[in-house]
């Protein structure tokens, strides 16, 4: 426990030693971290260096890419191409798409599994889930959702998955090991993006007609309150050692933030134009959102919940998923 303290601490005095000598924001950034950005206007991944703040690849995918998970050992990047109805296999040492997956229906939505190799891809207009392992490539199994599943994410154990169905205002849960559905909760109304919290103690859906989020307990499997946000929130990141949410708001270019303890919206942070894909990066405290319409990255400062940098990439950023690697 002690080692987690320590590692607060630095972050925080990283933090405060930025306020001090407003030394460039990049300077703070993890060694080798980079996020896989998707750009649906061009098709394309641009891979961009967060100690730099520059693009160091860009990559050609399949059609419209959406979603994008790092998969289990790090080796591959996985983007969803809904219009192409493929994913693209992209190699983290090459940064070279080395397959393209072929899937029937609208692939949108994609999480990796922490602890075996698989991914799970949801099919917007089927209903359904695609369980792929990433050593054959190969569809394992298909399992049954709501209407329009959108985000999907797969709690640290890697033992249950989570799919937000947005025209079914509910989330499936899925026993991973056995494959079967666990429960279906109802949550507000058109849920887009889950979160699994880092505890696996709860997950959280961005609904984005209700202009809320949805707090789920994952033992009792039920939804526990419901927070407003901003107007369309899209997608969730959590920082877990201040409790911060941070939600994505398409429709007014803001993030909100939301205190989970005492689960309020306690500011709004202007980023771009449709902000979408949001990512929280625990080594350096930093923020990451994804705004699709001004073609940009905001970075945000988790401790000031200050805007402290834009990164420029490609046209319609998107990054709906975990697109952080470390």
């Amino acid at each position: 426990m002690m080692g987690i303290y320590v590692d607060i601490l630095k972050r925080r005095f990283a933090a405060l030693f930025f306020a001090l000598t407003l030394i460039s924001p990049s300077i703070l950034a993890s060694d080798g971290a980079t996020a896989y950005i998707t750009n649906q206007g061009e098709d394309s991944v641009y891979v961009v260096d967060l100690a730099t703040a520059e693009i160091i690849e860009k990559i050609s995918v399949g059609k419209d890419p959406a979603g994008v998970a790092v998969g289990f050992g790090k080796k591959h990047v996985f983007v969803t191409n809904p219009s192409g109805q493929s994913v693209s296999v992209i190699d983290t040492t090459t940064r070279k798409v080395v397959k393209t997956l072929a899937l029937t229906g609208t692939p949108l939505g994609i999480a990796a599994n922490p602890r075996r190799p698989e991914i799970y891809i949801a099919d917007w207009d089927n209903a359904r889930v695609f369980v792929i392992n990433i050593n054959s490539f190969e569809v394992e199994a298909e399992l049954t959702t709501g209407k329009t599943p959108a985000g999907v994410d797969v709690d640290h154990s890697g033992n249950r998955l989570y799919v937000a169905n947005r025209d079914h205002n509910s989330v499936t849960i899925f026993d991973i090991n056995t494959r079967e559905k666990t429960a279906t909760v109802p949550v507000g109304k058109a849920p887009f993006g889950v979160t699994v919290s880092f505890d696996d103690r709860f997950a959280f859906t961005a609904n984005v007609q209700s202009g809320d989020i949805s707090i789920i307990d994952t033992h009792k499997l039920e939804a526990l309150a419901n927070v407003p946000a901003g107007e369309f929130p899209y997608a969730i990141a959590q920082d877990p050692s201040t409790d911060y949410l941070f939600v994505t708001n398409q429709q007014e270019s803001t993030v909100s933030v939301i205190h989970f303890p005492t689960r309020r919206e306690i500011k709004k942070i202007t980023v771009g134009d449709y902000p979408e894909g949001v990512a929280f990066h625990d080594k350096t405290g930093f923020v990451y959102v994804a705004n699709w319409f001004s073609n940009s990255i905001s970075v945000i400062n988790s401790e000031t919940l200050e805007e402290i940098n834009t990164i420029d990439v490609g046209e319609g950023a998107r990054a709906f998923g975990r697109f952080v690697l470390d």
